[in-house]
């Protein structure tokens, strides 16, 4: 073991997704085994009842929900002090960042936990791109200088994240979006109209060209509520052509050799 990993605390580090378990992993400094990663594609999709769920059917994709809160709660077992590592610019990450408050809070209300939130790092010396919207934007040797940014939770935080949590299980949404810096409850309508009225630019065009310019649109003018991920996109995408407003010209490879639905607006 080397001298910087060995010389940290022994915290359970908790993501959202496979990426950025293996950033951590990467960096060196935590052992692999106090790392979790546990992706639930919360802001799209219902989210009541989600600890006695076995699986969340989220824009076609099965999450196996049980599996994931189980070994969070055997890795508690362990850690009395966990880190949760996340962005307050991607609503994705902010919905697992209040859910695994929420959930610790339950399981165990003596726990302390750290967040890191990347959305709100300011560029210093040792993280020479500055600021990026996700963690999954940095590389293994900016992992330490992230750690300056960390905090740890009050109670009161916890408390009010746990509150405001149980709130969007009660609305039980289609979405939860970022809105002046706030999770706010939408209907797939909003997402969708921001879809059509990027596809009007063009008088044709790939989808996966399409979705590219949708996550560019949020990383350059934040007008999507925090949306990053090809996933939901795509999906809702194929639900408005299922409802004939978007229609599919033809398909053809792009310059990547995938073969995608050239679309354009009904």
């Amino acid at each position: 073991m080397s001298e910087r990993l060995s010389n940290k605390e022994d915290i359970l580090e908790i993501v959202d997704g496979i990426g950025e378990y293996g950033l951590l992993k990467k960096s060196n400094l935590f052992k692999e085994e106090n790392i979790i990663e546990m992706a639930l594609l919360l802001n799209v999709g219902y989210i009541n009842n989600l600890e006695n769920l076995e699986n969340k059917t989220t824009c076609n994709n099965e999450i196996n929900v049980k599996e994931k809160i189980d070994k969070l709660k055997e890795k508690l077992k362990e850690h009395k002090i966990v880190r949760i590592w996340y962005s307050s610019l991607d609503s994705e990450d902010y919905n697992f960042f209040m859910f695994i408050v929420y959930l610790i809070n339950k399981i165990d209300n003596n726990i302390s936990i750290k967040q890191v939130d990347v959305g709100k790092v300011n560029k210093t010396d040792k993280i020479k791109f500055g600021a990026f919207w996700s963690l999954g934007c940095y590389d293994e040797l900016e992992v330490e200088g992230l750690l300056e940014f960390q905090n740890e939770l009050t109670t009161d935080q916890i408390h009010n994240i746990s509150n405001e949590w149980k709130k969007f299980e009660k609305e039980n949404s289609d979405l939860r979006i970022i809105e002046k810096g706030k999770l706010k409850s939408k209907q797939y309508a909003y997402l969708d109209e921001k879809i059509l009225e990027e596809l009007s630019k063009y008088e044709e065009i790939g989808e996966i060209k399409l979705i590219v310019e949708l996550m560019l649109r949020e990383r350059t003018d934040h007008d999507m509520g925090g949306i990053n991920g090809q996933i939901i996109f795509s999906y809702r995408i194929e639900e408005l052509i299922k409802l004939n407003k978007i229609q599919i010209i033809n398909k053809k490879k792009n310059k990547w050799g995938i073969e995608e639905k050239i679309i354009k607006k009904s």
